[in-house]
């Protein structure tokens, strides 16, 4: 079976998670092919039996800014082009599936030529979660004191932020003659098969379709050992691992960093800065790194988060956007972990919030007992069984057809 993986390269995420599942499979015999823009190159093992090929994407840093200015993600233009590329990648490759992560013009594309799509995406932009009400988003123009209030009229704002963001995404469908969508929720998840990176009972779902499926959480981790400097740490003070990835505030990493010293712990960061007294590296494998933290400071987003979470370590997410934010919201509704907004880091919190969570024996305990279902090494076969199961489906459906 040839297998086509598609990642917009937006962050690093949308590439690394695919990219994992289409190691597994390459493994596995599959003959495998994936396209993306060459942004996050140390991803890439040459020696995995892959073919990749290049592929345009919206620049990380046009994209972070749409993000904080809430504008629509994709301008039409490009979702127009994007489809252009797709249609043309799909025809000379030819392959017998197509699966995709953030990239929603595929939905335009695969359905043109008839080849089953495969979307990869959080359950939480799901239309059938349970609260769609949207957190207050971190914009440099909202005071952090007006969050509380504001969050109050979240359910009359949602509904008018969604209808800004499906805009572009109906004009692309509109210049192919397919009928627009709904719903935001519907566009992002609009495939033949969408599989959820969430372990299912994760996120309050109402009854789902069946071919909305959860496949738990897929995480990328550099091939390499931990830094000879965790032998050095001091083993009577706690460990805090810092990892704000791709999408953070990097901003106040200075400023994490030096309030954690004040906290008296071991302070490892995933940085290419550097600063006195504190441990760094530009690449540090994080499900390792985790196993040995007491806690973990990241962006809040699913990949490092839940990778901490399965590694029994609690999270103290500092979220930069909305997606960020509403893994927070399902972490700190299970006592797994707290968010802190960038703005508070700055006025200083963290010098007593990083104590109290060090401490909170009921958290730990917590996330202690969630940590195997959350465990990203059987997501990839639970993907291949589903992949198995559409692939049997679409044969049958076309055999009966043809008769």
């Amino acid at each position: 079976m040839k297998l086509l993986f598609i990642g917009e390269a937006v962050t690093l995420a949308h590439v690394a998670r695919p990219w994992t599942l289409a190691c597994f499979m390459a493994g596995n015999g599959y003959d495998v092919h994936f396209a993306s823009e060459d942004r996050f190159n140390f991803l890439f093992d040459d020696e995995t039996r892959i073919t990749r090929h290049h592929l345009s994407c919206r620049s990380h840093e046009s994209f972070l800014e749409a993000v904080e200015n809430c504008r629509p993600l994709f301008e039409a233009e490009s979702l127009i082009s994007y489809v252009e590329q797709e249609t043309e990648l799909l025809k000379r490759i030819q392959p017998d599936l197509v699966i995709g992560d953030f990239r929603h013009s595929l939905s335009v594309s695969c359905r043109m030529l008839s080849i089953p799509y495969v979307g990869l995406n959080n359950a939480y932009w799901s239309p059938f979660v349970v609260n769609s009400v949207l957190p207050v988003p971190e914009h440099k123009t909202i005071p952090f004191c007006k969050v509380g209030f504001l969050q109050r009229l979240m359910p009359a704002i949602t509904p008018l932020v969604f209808k800004l963001m499906l805009s572009n995404l109906n004009k692309m469908r509109r210049h192919y003659s397919f009928p627009p969508y709904k719903t935001f929720r519907e566009a992002l998840t609009d495939s033949d098969l969408t599989l959820y990176y969430e372990p299912p009972g994760f996120i309050d779902m109402t009854a789902l379709p069946e071919h909305h499926r959860f496949i738990g959480s897929v995480s990328w981790t550099p091939n390499l050992p931990l830094p000879d400097f965790f032998n050095q740490l001091d083993k009577d003070k706690p460990l805090v691992y810092v990892s704000l990835g791709s999408s953070g505030v990097h901003s106040i990493e200075a400023r994490i960093v030096h309030d954690l010293q004040e906290c008296g712990v071991n302070v490892v960061v995933n940085s290419q800065s550097s600063y006195p007294g504190v441990w760094h590296a530009p690449l540090i494998p994080g499900d390792l790194a985790a196993e040995k933290a007491d806690l973990v400071i990241c962006n809040g987003g699913s990949p490092m988060a839940y990778l901490a979470l399965s590694q029994g370590t609690p999270v103290l997410g500092i979220p930069a956007n909305n997606d960020q934010l509403l893994v927070m919201k399902y972490v700190e509704a299970k006592q797994l972990g707290q968010v802190v907004r960038w703005r508070q880091v700055k006025e200083g919190v963290l010098k007593s919030v990083v104590p109290e969570m060090l401490s909170n024996v009921q958290m730990k305990n917590a996330v202690t007992a969630l940590a195997g279902d959350l465990n990203p090494e059987s997501a990839p076969f639970k993907f291949e069984q589903e992949i198995i199961r559409l692939m049997n489906e679409w044969t049958m459906q076309h055999r009966q057809s043809a008769v």
